[in-house]
C-alpha cells in the first residue's frame, strides 16, 4: 500500500471550509494523539502511537449536547519518500486494543519515546481521496490531502499526485503553502 499526499499551511481557515464545502462531504471530526518511538539500538526505526477520538456529525448520535466518540488505538510505519512536497510512503498499519499495553510492550523491546504531537482534525472526503482540516497544538493551522493506492505504477502515482495538487487548488489554498517537513521537524525547530 502507498499513501501519497501533501499538507499545506491554512492561513484563512473559513475560506478553506467553505470551499470545501462546495465539493466535499463531511464526516465529522477527530482528536489525534500521537506518541512516537524511537527503537535505542540501530537500525533505530520510528513507530507511532495514536489515540484517535472521532466525533460523528449524525445528529442520532448527540447526547446530552455530545456527539458519540469512538476511541482507537493505531500503530503506524512509515518508510517516506518526498518529491516537490509531495510524500509518497509505504506504509504498515494496524489496530491495537490497548494503547498502554502495547507502549509497555514497546519499552520491554527497547524503544524509548521521542516526541508526541496532537491535532484536531476535520474530516472531508472527495472521490478516493480524505482531506483533513487540521489544526496543531504549537503550530498552526494545515490542510492535509491523500489517496492510498494499492501497488501503483508510476502513471498512477503521477496522476494521484496531479490530483491532489488540483484538489488543494479547490480548497483555495496556494501550492507555495505546501510544506515539505514533517511535523515533527517543524516541532522541533520550535522546541515544542
Amino acid at each position: 500500500m502507498q499513501e501519497i499526499e501533501l499538507k499545506a499551511w491554512d492561513y484563512d481557515t473559513e475560506k478553506t471550509e467553505k470551499a470545501l464545502k462546495t465539493f466535499a462531504t463531511f464526516a465529522g471530526t477527530s482528536f489525534k494523539s500521537d506518541r512516537y518511538f524511537i527503537q535505542q539500538n540501530p537500525p533505530q526505526e520510528e513507530l507511532r502511537l495514536r489515540t484517535q477520538k472521532d466525533f460523528k456529525p449524525s445528529a442520532g448520535s448527540v447526547q446530552n449536547g455530545e456527539p458519540e466518540e469512538n476511541c482507537t488505538f493505531w500503530v503506524t510505519h512509515k518508510k517516506r519518500f518526498k518529491q516537490n512536497g509531495i510524500e509518497q510512503n509505504e506504509e504498515t498499519e494496524f489496530s491495537v486494543s490497548d494503547g498502554a499495553a502495547f507502549e509497555k510492550v514497546l519499552y520491554t523491546i527497547g524503544f524509548k519515546l521521542k516526541r508526541t504531537k496532537e491535532k484536531k482534525t476535520g474530516n472531508w472526503y472527495y472521490q478516493n481521496f480524505h482531506i483533513e482540516t487540521v489544526e496543531l497544538t504549537g503550530l498552526g493551522n494545515f490542510v492535509e490531502i491523500e489517496t492510498v493506492l494499492q501497488n501503483p505504477g508510476q502513471e498512477e502515482t503521477a496522476a494521484a499526485k496531479q490530483n491532489l495538487l488540483k484538489i488543494l487548488q479547490k480548497c483555495r489554498i496556494d501550492a507555495h503553502n505546501i510544506e515539505e517537513k514533517s511535523y515533527s521537524r517543524l516541532l522541533e525547530e520550535k522546541n515544542l
